[in-house]
């Protein structure tokens, strides 16, 4: 025991131990309402059928979208099919993807996700899902993309 805790009595350690653990499950609630995540949006363009983008803001996403679409098809190659745009959790875009959602946007955006990702997960609480229950499709899809691009470095 270091000097500290021999001057202090078994009930003032509790006492100071409570209000820790007070303030740890008061911080962890905050972390709870706050993500480090942004946002996906959905478009539905022709040629392509669902367009996905990774961004903070629709504007952003759009402008995104706009430049990749453009560079693919070329300005009059493309265009919106509906010009309404869906924000989307990463677990709703998982579901609305054809396959992996990280491969469906550019590279940089899918690694800013994935860095997103898991320092939003570094916040949280450990997983109370037991050992045994399998990985989330987000989960799956960000394990799958981080193989993508270990065999693409290991390529170069």
């Amino acid at each position: 025991m270091s000097a500290t805790a021999t001057n202090l009595d078994r009930n003032e350690l509790l006492r100071e131990l409570g209000e820790v653990e007070r303030r740890r499950f008061e911080l962890r609630q905050l972390l709870s309402q706050t993500t480090a995540l942004k946002k996906f949006f959905h478009y539905r363009c022709h040629p392509e059928q669902h367009v996905f983008a990774y961004a903070e803001t629709e504007q952003e996403a759009r402008q995104n979208v706009i430049a990749r679409m453009n560079r693919s098809y070329g300005p009059d190659g493309w265009r919106f099919a509906i010009e309404t745009v869906e924000a989307l959790t990463p677990e709703r875009a998982c579901s609305m993807s054809p396959g992996n959602l990280l491969a469906s946007i550019p590279e940089g955006e899918a690694r800013q996700f994935i860095d997103d990702w898991e320092a939003d997960k570094a916040g949280r609480e450990e997983d109370p899902r037991p050992e045994h229950t399998g990985l989330s499709a987000v989960e799956k899809d960000v394990e799958d993309f981080k193989i993508r691009l270990r065999m693409k470095e290991q390529k170069r």
